[in-house]
């Protein structure tokens, strides 16, 4: 048995260019997401159609200045407008699964969750993909597009304008409003919950390598003052970067609730109501607020 427990923290340590592999494959792969099936169809069309739509807003950027302008090299190529037509339509469907789990399932998973921020950030998204898709439309039905048959969704859409200036009208608004909604998303994400989609990577990549249950030996400083000795989390402050980061990694998604034993039995612990006013308090601390006394976290956020 020694040997074994010897052997287990080797056994679980991976090179770094290993470890950063399946990592990568982690993130990628939504391997978690898909242990429940539609709510894992749903964010891997979300999250691959943004991977694979990212190049779009960059064009849209730049056809406002030129609407003539497209990328270099994949802009006009058939492969890369199917792609965009099928993604942009996924991002569609997956918002619309989102929906329906949200509305007419309604798991109690999402009890305490900001249902109202989550569905204004759904909204948003489809704004972008509609817009794109209806844009695209728009320069089949005006000529712009060299195949359009490679985007059957697009194509269809276009049937629905005509070829005159009201249509080259509806052109600039939609990329107008396309470029609106993204900048718009990109201000609303750093106090939104939807944060997780920059952090997600960098925290899975310097999750905890070793054995699982191990508890990292506290850092006490027993030179300091005893009015400065400090025993575990008191206020923000005291939280470590990649506890910030876990707090700020959180998508309210109730999972770590949904298998609670606490709250399966009724009691008030809720894992995910305490990762939330954690991670409130945390966002309300101004690191550069100097000797601003700080709120203790039990029990403003933590409570009995």
């Amino acid at each position: 048995m020694a040997l074994l427990r010897a052997a287990r923290p080797a056994a679980r340590t991976a090179e770094p260019g290993a470890r950063a592999r399946r990592e990568l494959v982690h993130v990628l792969g939504q391997r978690k997401l898909f242990q429940k099936a539609l709510p894992g169809v749903m964010h891997a069309f979300i999250f691959w159609g943004f991977l694979v739509l990212f190049p779009t807003i960059i064009e849209a950027m730049l056809a406002i200045v030129d609407d003539g302008w497209s990328l270099p090299v994949i802009g006009e190529a058939p492969w890369f407008l199917f792609l965009v037509d099928l993604f942009a339509t996924l991002v569609a469907v997956g918002i619309a699964i989102a929906f329906y789990i949200r509305k007419v399932q309604r798991p109690d998973r999402f009890r305490g969750s900001h249902m109202e921020e989550a569905e204004k950030i759904l909204v948003a998204t489809l704004g972008i993909v509609a817009t794109l898709l209806l844009c695209n439309a728009t320069k089949i039905a005006l000529g712009q597009t060299l195949h359009p048959s490679a985007e059957p969704v697009a194509n269809a859409l276009s049937s629905v304008f005509g070829t005159g200036p009201p249509t080259e009208t509806l052109e600039r608004v939609f990329v107008w409003s396309h470029v609106l909604i993204v900048l718009g998303f990109l201000a609303y994400l750093p106090k939104s919950k939807h944060l997780h989609i920059i952090t997600a990577a960098p925290n899975v990549y310097f999750a905890k390598n070793g054995p699982s249950g191990r508890l990292e030996p506290e850092r006490i400083d027993l030179e300091a003052a005893e009015e400065d000795l400090r025993f575990g989390v008191a206020t923000a402050k005291d939280l470590s970067k990649k506890q910030l980061l876990d707090l700020f990694s959180c998508t309210e998604c109730g999972r770590c609730q949904e298998v609670c034993p606490a709250w399966n039995t009724g009691k008030p612990l809720s894992p995910k109501l305490l990762i939330m006013n954690l991670r409130d308090a945390a966002a309300g601390t101004d690191p550069g607020a100097g000797e601003v006394e700080l709120q203790p976290l039990v029990p403003n956020a933590v409570t009995d």
